[in-house]
């Protein structure tokens, strides 16, 4: 029979009719043929059981079968070889890697894989499979640059360092400026990869099997990054990886926070060890403390008595007490401003007198000043532009005074002291509290100060807006889109910068005042943003149990909307997901005759339908997320039915076939396939257990019974005088 494309819209319903002679798999006859996932096996079952016709309901919303005249056969046993290939007792090096990262407080994975990662996909399977809640969740991201800005944006935001995963030495380069990123942003991100395999002849696990496992064979891989990262490393052995995950850590939490870097073998990497586990307790990073007493006497002495001190910060509010603690300081010191040239966090409010916004090594209170304390800052001022007055005097406290990475840096400072900038800064307020100062500060000349900052701030602000005023022709410019911007947005919204030059434009526009709220790239590798704003909205969904709030870019037909406040913003995404499935009116073609159609010119298992049976289970039943209906279970399981076919088995046809075979545009089913995977959130593997037991459900009949009781889902955003199928296959008013 000649191929005919179904037209346009004509989209999906159920299975329950015999499949055509000769077409792909047999599911009669006494054998079950089926495919693994390994492309090296293939099984053949024989005296499978025979199911009576009447055991099994006709198909509905949450089953699809394939039915032959008087035997259904269910192929549950191929998926024996799915899933994973390794005994659930074998304990592999990458497995105690993956439990290493989780017991160090590591949740997330960024991944992009590769032929040095067998090991690791199948410990992902296994922990995934044994260790729910237990396990770092896996995000994959087809490039490192994006996967190394969203663990930047979520180390950043949180200062808990995740894991990025890529593939050797290719992928390591990939990286490229998201590790000066988070070098010179100091954001604490662990970096693996693998190595080529060092054995040729089969002589360890892992050995060479690919041409380009040659190719890929470098002399010193961990020195493509080495200058970035704080550590970098080989794992040579599976006996102590824990060890060395943990080292590489304390690196990377470790101030000056950073970047580390660690690969290892194939050959290691799958070595099957004996199960251990280490004390975590020993393995926190160094802590810095406070200044020396008289440190803190000299400074704050030096503020106190100066009658134009200056504060110049750049990282100090990525501990978000840091802020506050700088305001306090504020406040003790009449006249004291407040310079942020890292531009990298929020470091202090935009809505305190004191506030000078953020420049890059230029400002006019920099060539003023008396008194200035440098507090955890890279580049407080560039000499070329401006510098302090010859008799000022200059303090610096910072986490890395010398700028260890840098080749070339110095200042001109009285003192330098290596400390903790929150500590510092706590300590000099306290101090300046003393009976000893007091007088100092409550002078009549320290209050006409306080004015005169007043009064110089509200200058300030009119300046800033004035800027920002649209021409008489309504045309307008970057400041006023900002403007309006910060006006829209909710108050805590976080803004994740990546202005270049312009960055202390925006920020005079933006005017962040809630600590976390400014979050710019940390360097000078353009494409930061995008991977980052993820990072940190990935960050604010965990670390407040998903009930952030974000607003997301528009792309084309991705279903991704801006959303709102917390109780909206899952209505609203799942509201244009779901409406992708509805046609306009019902198809002219039933569920029986699509299905058929579609197990003709695009064969595929019982399995593949009972994994897409479940899926449909559980939206629509078990997690209620869609209700089923004429006008979208068409599409429900077309989408349902090629995703599956992905994530279960070899085969996967021409993705223009299958669209043409189901009446869609490419486009459209492309669309649908993401669509069903949000819905599903991204479950889709599907355990041989699971699906022997849905098998078992639909051979029994509970699911007819079930649904012959009324289940609400099938309710839910229904539109008025909607139809939806019963058990029977028949069609009953929507109440």
């Amino acid at each position: 029979m000649p191929f005919r494309p179904l037209p346009r819209g004509s989209v999906l319903r159920s299975l329950s009719r015999p499949s055509p002679a000769g077409a792909g798999r047999s599911f009669g006859g006494g054998s079950i043929k089926c495919a693994s996932t390994s492309a090296t096996r293939s099984t053949s079952r024989s005296g499978s059981r025979h199911l009576a016709p009447s055991s099994i309901p006709a198909p509905l919303q949450r089953g699809i079968l394939v039915r032959e005249d008087n035997t259904r056969r269910f192929a549950v046993e191929q998926f024996r070889n799915y899933a994973s290939t390794a005994p659930a007792a074998m304990y592999t090096a990458s497995f105690a890697f993956f439990e290493a990262l989780w017991d160090a407080g590591v949740t997330h994975c960024f991944v992009n894989l590769g032929s040095d990662h067998p090991s690791i996909i199948e410990a992902m399977v296994k922990g995934q499979r044994e260790k729910k809640g237990r396990f770092p969740r896996m995000i994959t991201c087809p490039n490192e640059m994006v996967a190394m800005s969203m663990a930047d944006g979520y180390a950043r935001l949180t200062g808990k360092p995740q894991c990025v995963i890529v593939h050797v030495d290719v992928g390591t380069q990939g990286l490229g400026a998201a590790v000066h990123n988070s070098s010179t942003g100091r954001a604490p991100v662990f970096v693996f990869a693998g190595l080529s395999p060092f054995t040729l002849e089969g002589e360890l696990r892992g050995s060479r099997t690919e041409y380009i496992h040659w190719i890929q064979d470098v002399p010193d891989q961990k020195q493509i990054l080495a200058q970035y990262c704080r550590y970098s490393g080989e794992v040579k052995t599976g006996t102590n990886v824990k060890q060395m995950v943990n080292r590489a850590l304390q690196f990377s939490k470790s101030d000056p926070q950073g970047p580390v870097y660690l690969c290892g073998a194939r050959e290691v990497m799958e070595a099957e060890i004996v199960p251990y586990s280490i004390p975590q307790e020993e393995w926190d990073p160094v802590e810095l403390g406070g200044l020396p007493s008289k440190a803190v006497d000299k400074i704050a002495e030096a503020l106190a008595g100066a009658k134009e001190p200056l504060i110049i910060t750049g990282y100090g509010g990525r501990d978000h007490k840091f802020p506050g603690a700088l305001v306090e300081l504020a406040n003790a010191v009449k006249g004291l401003r407040v310079l942020d040239t890292g531009g990298s966090d929020m470091c202090f409010p935009a809505d305190h007198p004191a506030w000078l916004g953020l420049r890059f090594g230029s400002d006019e209170a920099i060539t003023t000043a008396d008194v200035i304390l440098v507090l955890n800052c890279d580049v407080p001022w560039v000499n070329t532009l401006c510098h302090p007055r010859k008799d000022a005097r200059v303090f610096h406290v910072d986490v890395d005074p010398l700028k260890q990475q840098m080749p070339v840096f110095y200042i001109k400072a009285e003192s330098r002291y290596r400390a903790d900038s929150l500590a510092a800064v706590g300590q000099i307020t306290d101090q300046l509290k003393s009976d000893k100062l007091a007088s100092l500060l409550n002078t009549k000349e320290a209050e006409a100060r306080g004015m005169q900052l007043q009064e110089s701030y509200e200058r300030r602000l009119a300046t800033i807006q004035a800027k920002t005023k649209p021409s008489e022709d309504g045309e307008f410019g970057t400041g006023h889109l900002c403007r309006e911007l910060r006006r829209l947005c909710p108050d805590d919204t976080i803004w994740a910068i990546e202005a270049v030059t312009n960055t202390g434009f925006v920020h005079d526009n933006i005017q962040p005042v809630h600590p976390g709220s400014w979050i710019n790239c940390g360097g000078g590798g353009l494409g930061w943003s995008g991977g980052g704003a993820l990072g940190i909205k990935l960050a604010s969904d965990a670390e407040n149990g998903g009930k952030g709030k974000f607003v997301v870019q528009v792309q084309q037909h991705e279903p991704y909307i801006i959303i709102g406040e917390n109780s909206q913003p899952l209505n609203l995404q799942h509201g244009a997901i779901t409406r992708k499935f509805y046609s306009k009116k019902p198809p002219p073609i039933s569920i029986e005759d699509y299905l058929a159609r579609l197990h003709r010119f695009c064969p595929m298992s019982t399995a593949v339908y009972l994994a897409t049976s479940l899926y449909i289970h559980r939206l629509a039943v078990d997690e209620r997320a869609i209700p089923v209906t004429r006008r979208n279970c068409h599409r429900l399981v077309l989408a349902g039915l090629r995703v599956a076919m992905k994530a279960l088995e070899d085969l996967s046809y021409a993705h223009g076939k299958m669209a043409k075979v189901g009446g869609v545009s490419e486009v459209e089913l492309a669309r649908l396939e993401i669509s069903f995977c949000f819905l599903a959130n991204f479950e889709l593997v599907v355990r041989e257990d699971a699906l022997q037991k849905h098998a078992d459900v639909l051979r029994e009949g509970t699911s007819f019974h079930v649904l012959r009781q009324g289940v609400p889902t099938l309710t839910l955003n229904r539109r008025p005088k909607e139809r939806i199928l019963t058990a029977e296959g028949k069609e009953n008013e929507a109440k």
